[in-house]
């Protein structure tokens, strides 16, 4: 057991601007037009250049309720909230065995048909990203990069890679491995308040958790082979509860239950409004063993 701690112009002039910029707008935005001016102060239009996928659908603002639902059996979902983004993006990556011929590996790209598209559910909007992996040949894994202008809740389903999740908050569902194949490492860093339900799990790899401290939750986390570390020192910890392999405790007196589990790994939770503040490139080992 690792230690735990608790703690203006003419009016002439003005309307053939701002035609002029619908024109130009229209033709780059897929969809049309964006619902409100506020939405685009400062977003960048992303293009369909290289692998890179726009998402379909309605469009995702950095205001919107939305929500990540993605699948890839074959190997890592990486998600990043950007709010300078004007659409949601996916831009996936495929690492070929070696031997592969150029006519095989395009044969397996055509069918391998990966999609983004948003859809509205109730009050939230959900990107659905999804691949037909079944496709590729033994030894090819499938890595999706996805970014969102907002994203205030994720189900992730994967084997065989990592899970990345930078700033996403609220609902959280992740199962890697077990009946899908290989787990893998499981990363999420938030300045988003992070209040559950949360259900994390992995069958092979370490999770590591790094959120704010307002946010709250019953909290327990678990490992079968390996270490648990529980710090906090933004936020009130009560009925802190350790045990070998184990730690229980109630976050800011939250009801939501935050439940991560590993087989074979480590589970770290920092609560800390500055945990990911480091100098140069992020490094989450780097970020798990620096002191408060």
């Amino acid at each position: 057991m690792r230690s735990q701690h608790c703690r203006v112009s003419r009016s002439e002039v003005w309307l053939g601007v701002v035609l002029g910029a619908l024109v130009i707008l229209a033709g780059c935005i897929p969809g049309g037009l964006p619902s409100r001016k506020s939405d685009r102060i400062g977003a960048t239009e992303p293009s369909a250049g290289g692998n890179r996928l726009i998402a379909t659908g309605p469009r995702i603002t950095p205001r919107s309720v939305a929500f990540l639902d993605a699948e890839n059996v074959r190997g890592s979902i990486r998600l990043t909230v950007d709010r300078t983004m004007a659409r949601a993006t996916v831009t996936p990556q495929v690492r070929w065995p070696e031997g592969l011929s150029n006519a095989e590996r395009k044969a397996a790209l055509d069918a391998l048909r990966p999609t983004a598209r948003v859809e509205v559910e109730g009050n939230r909007m959900v990107l659905r990203v999804r691949a037909r992996t079944e496709v590729l040949p033994a030894g090819a894994h499938l890595d999706l990069s996805v970014r969102m202008p907002s994203c205030g809740g994720a189900i992730i389903r994967n084997a065989g890679g990592i899970v990345e999740l930078v700033g996403v908050g609220g609902e959280i569902l992740i199962v890697s491995g077990g009946e899908l194949g290989e787990g893998g490492d499981i990363r999420i860093r938030t300045d988003s308040v992070v209040r559950g339900p949360v259900d994390i799990s992995t069958s092979d790899g370490d999770v590591y958790l790094f959120m704010p401290g307002a946010s709250a939750g019953t909290i327990e986390l678990s490992t079968a082979q390996g270490d648990v570390e529980f710090q906090a020192i933004d936020g009130r910890v009560s009925a802190s509860r350790p045990e070998p392999q184990r730690w229980t405790g109630v976050l800011n007196g939250g009801q939501s239950d935050i439940a991560i589990r590993t087989l074979r790994g480590n589970v770290v939770v920092r609560v800390h409004d500055r945990t990911w503040e480091l100098p140069g490139e992020f490094s989450w080992a780097e970020a798990a063993d620096r002191p408060f």
